[in-house]
Order: C-alpha cells, then sequence, then structure tokens
C-alpha cells in the first residue's frame, strides 16, 4: 500500500513538471514562431509597397498631365497587380480610383494621419457611402504610400494605395500554426483587427481583439492594462506572451509579436490543451517505462530472492548430510 501510494505521489509530482516545461517550451517556442511569421508576413508586405513605388515611378516617368490619361494608367496597373483597384489620393481626401470613379475619402485620410511614410488599414466602406445606399457592407484592406506630390491638372496627389477584399489578404497572409490548431491575426495598437485569421475567431471577438478578454481571466504575463499599455508604447517592441482562461473556459497561450512597419501587432493563439495533449502523451510514455522498469526490478528482485533461498536451501542440506554422514 504504501509502495502504491509513493509510486502515485512520484507519478502525480512527474506529470506536473512535464507538464510545466511542456508549456515553457511552448511559449518560447511560439515566441520564436510569431517572430519568424511577422517577418514573413513584413517581407510579403513589403513586396506590395514595392509595387506601389513602381506604380508611382511609372506615373512620374510618363508624366500624365490628364486626369483621364491618369485613371487609365491606373486601371492598367490595378489590372496587372490583381487588386480591387488602385488609387491616387489628393492632400484634402479626394481620391481619383482606376475604376474610373472619383470619390470624397476625407474619413480615410484622417485614419492615414497616424501613419508615417506606409501604412494598411481595414476600412470599412460604409463610413463613406451616402444615405440610402443599397450597397452590402464591404470591408477592404488599404495598403498604400505617402507620396512626394504628383501634380495632375493643378491637383496635388500625395497618396498613392491599392484596396484589396479582407479575404484576399486574409488567405495571402494566413500562417497556420500547429497543424490548424493555432489562430493568427494582426490587430492595430488600439486592439482593432487589420487581418482576422478566422472568420469564426472573427465571430467571438467582434471588431476588438481584447473584447475576448471580457469575463475572462489572465493566468500568467502581464495583466490586461499592462498588455495594452506594452501594446500602445511603440518603443517596446519585445514579444511577449500570457496564459488565458476565457468566459467559456477555454484555456489558451496567446503570443504577440511588434510589427514595427505595420503599427501593429501579430498575434498567435493556441488552445493551452494542443500542448497538454502532448503532456498526458509524454506521461503515458513516462509511466509506460516506469512500470516496464518496476516489472524488471521486480522480476529481479524474485529472481534474487529464489536463488537467495535456493542456496540457502543447498547449505542446509549439505550440513545435515556432513552431521549425518
Amino acid at each position: 500500500m504504501a509502495i502504491s501510494l509513493v509510486f502515485i505521489v512520484c507519478a502525480i509530482t512527474l506529470y506536473v513538471s512535464i507538464s510545466d516545461r511542456i508549456i515553457n517550451n511552448a511559449i518560447q517556442s511560439m515566441e520564436e514562431l510569431a517572430v519568424h511569421d511577422e517577418q514573413s508576413i513584413t517581407m510579403n508586405l513589403e513586396n506590395r509597397w514595392n509595387n506601389i513605388v513602381s506604380a508611382e515611378t511609372i506615373l512620374r516617368e510618363r508624366n500624365v498631365k490628364s486626369l483621364d490619361t491618369l485613371q487609365t494608367e491606373l486601371k492598367a496597373y490595378a489590372d496587372s497587380l490583381e487588386c480591387l483597384s488602385i488609387s491616387l489620393m489628393t492632400g484634402d481626401g479626394e481620391a481619383h480610383n482606376s475604376d474610373g470613379t472619383v470619390t470624397n475619402e476625407k474619413q480615410l485620410l484622417k485614419s492615414l494621419s497616424d501613419f508615417d511614410e506606409k501604412y494598411i488599414v481595414r476600412w470599412n466602406e460604409d463610413e463613406n457611402r451616402e444615405a440610402g445606399s443599397t450597397e452590402s457592407p464591404s470591408d477592404v484592406m488599404i495598403l498604400g504610400l505617402k507620396i512626394t506630390p504628383i501634380m495632375v491638372e493643378g491637383k496635388s496627389f500625395q497618396y498613392l494605395y491599392l484596396r484589396s477584399s479582407v479575404e484576399a489578404m486574409q488567405y495571402e497572409l494566413a500562417i497556420d500554426c500547429y497543424d490548424g490548431q493555432g489562430l493568427s491575426s494582426i490587430i492595430d495598437y488600439n486592439g482593432n483587427f487589420v487581418i482576422k485569421r478566422n472568420n469564426d475567431e472573427g465571430v467571438k471577438y467582434k471588431d476588438n481583439f481584447f473584447v475576448e478578454f471580457l469575463g475572462g481571466v489572465i493566468t500568467s504575463g502581464p495583466a490586461l492594462n499592462e498588455i495594452q499599455k506594452k501594446i500602445r508604447d511603440v518603443n517596446d517592441t519585445e514579444e511577449f506572451s500570457i496564459t488565458f482562461t476565457n468566459m467559456y473556459g477555454e484555456k489558451k497561450i496567446i503570443t504577440f509579436a511588434n510589427m514595427e512597419v505595420l503599427k501593429a501587432y501579430f498575434v498567435i493563439a493556441v488552445d493551452r490543451s494542443v500542448f497538454e495533449k502532448q503532456s498526458v502523451h509524454l506521461m503515458q510514455i513516462t509511466a509506460a517505462l516506469i512500470i516496464v522498469m518496476l516489472i524488471g526490478i521486480v522480476s529481479i528482485t524474485l529472481l534474487l530472492l529464489r536463488s537467495h533461498s535456493q542456496n540457502k536451501l543447498i547449505d542446509e542440506e549439505f550440513e545435515y548430510s556432513k552431521k549425518n554422514g
């Protein structure tokens, strides 16, 4: 009974030790993965910005003189980039688009004021539609550059950007991790989604990542207000992780990596059960090895006892025969 109790205590201690080590290793590997994926996404976006730089170079080289010619050039370039449209916008928010339209984008202009040269924003076009519009709601990704002004017919164009569907951008920038069991997203410094990795996850989180923290508990790592402070601090570029249990009882490990070029954060969230399954599997292997070792020890012990008994019996028979011989 005592041996069984000792074995159970040792097994529990071993399980906790193995589980903690696996979780700690998981956090470290997630942080490394987040940095790697952040760099991969940044490289992808840099390629898109380079395409926009090329478009700017072509427009300057062709020395476009009329707005009609400008839109023709924009349409040709938009077709080559496979985006929804490409636009030039003036400093007062007048956008000339490759689809032939001219739109008022003062709200978008206000959103871009927080960025330096490069920018990417998730934009709900309902904000720019006229009242009574029957068009369905549409979110798009706006990615572009602030440029040295291009003058056409007295208008000073200072922004060059392309519009892509959110779905296309999500697919292009999707990072599957842990065999699809991990979810990755990009959030801005206020926690608003720039890119949601998964539609179901987006429904749960609504439009802001931190909605998930309502009713939940951070079990390790910075508190929520400290997380928000770190994310808003442009000088804090170090990745960090937390373990978290949401209001549904789901335990997660969440890693944050700064994307300086976007003024955003790359986030990976993985259910803790993914790693706990590894703990159980490793514990099962360990337990099996311990049982095999115990069986071996018991077998050897029994063999030694049997051998000792046989030797003792032989000695007793020898002594008996010696006395009666």
